[in-house]
């Protein structure tokens, strides 16, 4: 029977849990990156990336003459191409493999279908409720900040 001394054994396992980690790593980004295409992510992204922009511009009239600069600009950055990558990243970090699989499942269902239809109204909606929220609430935020100024500026030492 061949010995082999357990200093040589050690970088041996080591290399082959690293090979066995990569492959299970590899998995599961292209789990991710199945699941985005099962999301339809770059329609997707792209349509939340215009809602988003035209709501900005719809909050400052001066932007509007701008409006296409701005929408050009946003698709460079934060279209799927740019972004691809990084998205399949977050995903296969957030999700096991068994997830990611039922995730593209459940997106390639009409329900699913119809969550990514309305996924990019429902945020921008979700933002302006939120931003009116605090406005009407701004005096009360103001006021607080004001408190905890003066709070921190009697601690100063003089």
């Amino acid at each position: 029977m061949l010995k082999i001394p357990y200093r040589y054994l050690a970088p041996i396992l080591l290399a082959f849990s690293f090979e066995t980690h990569a492959a299970l790593e590899d998995s599961r980004i292209n789990a991710a990156l199945n699941l985005l295409e099962a999301m339809d992510m770059r329609v997707n992204l792209a349509r939340t990336v215009e809602q988003v922009t035209y709501a900005e511009v719809d909050k400052s009239p001066e932007l509007v003459p701008f409006k296409a600069v701005m929408l050009e600009f946003m698709n460079k950055y934060m279209g799927f191409d740019n972004l691809k990558a990084d998205l399949a990243r977050i995903y296969a970090d957030a999700f096991t493999q068994a997830e990611l699989e039922e995730l593209a499942r459940f997106y390639r269902t009409p329900v699913g279908r119809k969550v990514l239809d309305k996924m990019p109204e429902l945020t921008v909606l979700g933002a302006r409720m939120g931003e009116q929220k605090v406005e009407e609430h701004l005096g009360e935020l103001e006021g607080m900040i004001a408190r905890e100024a003066q709070r921190l500026q009697s601690y100063r030492p003089n």
